[in-house]
């Protein structure tokens, strides 16, 4: 859930796709992910972090489009390994 709210702070702040791409900490333990545009979408994974519960290279967003306006995409929920459809704000 952390990682959901901390995606729409992040999200929220964005009006232009061009200031997507970069890395962003999450402001829990440092936690930093790395997001990239690959193929017209966007991704992130983490890229480090002080939570040993965070593995590196791990993959938290994926298929992230504006879409109408919205950025809209995948994210994981962690615990059940289940990608979510969700509404990026």
């Amino acid at each position: 859930m952390k990682i959901v709210i901390v995606c729409c702070m992040l999200f929220s702040t964005l009006s232009m796709h061009a200031q997507l791409v970069g890395t962003w900490n999450t402001g829990n333990d440092n936690t930093k992910i790395e997001i990239t545009e690959v193929n017209g979408a966007y991704e992130g994974e983490i890229v480090s972090s002080n939570n040993a519960k965070a593995p590196i290279g791990s993959k938290l967003l994926k298929e992230v489009q504006l879409v109408n306006g919205e950025w809209k995409g995948k994210l994981i929920a962690a615990k059940k390994c289940v990608w979510m459809e969700a509404l990026l704000l």
